[in-house]
């Protein structure tokens, strides 16, 4: 029987911000993560679930982030994971951050 390389897996997008806070956890060193929201809004249902994800591991704490703001909470708290749902409006965050010393994000 030949094995599969490929599985199909179906699932709300809301699940997939919990699972991202899940790994934050598991990753990060400081014990702080962020979630950094579109526009300085962010929906509070990705946010809580992110939240939840990421202590249903170990208790870590959470920083709820606008893009224009991220930047400076980043580097002061010592933030080590980001999970960016600003898209392009994020990308700046990466590039600094792998300039700084921040290597995970998502």
């Amino acid at each position: 029987m030949k094995e599969q390389s490929l599985v199909q897996i179906n699932f709300i997008d809301y699940e997939a911000v919990f699972v991202a806070g899940y790994i934050a956890s598991l990753e990060t060193q400081t014990n702080r993560v962020a979630f950094v929201g579109i526009n300085g809004v962010t929906d509070s249902n990705y946010t809580t679930l992110f939240e939840k994800g990421a202590n249903y591991y170990r208790y870590v704490e959470v920083y709820n982030l606008d893009v224009y703001s991220a930047l400076d909470y980043i580097f002061e708290y010592d933030i080590d994971v980001i999970y960016n749902m600003a898209g392009e409006n994020g990308s700046y965050l990466i590039d600094a951050a792998e300039e700084k010393w921040l290597l995970r994000y998502w």
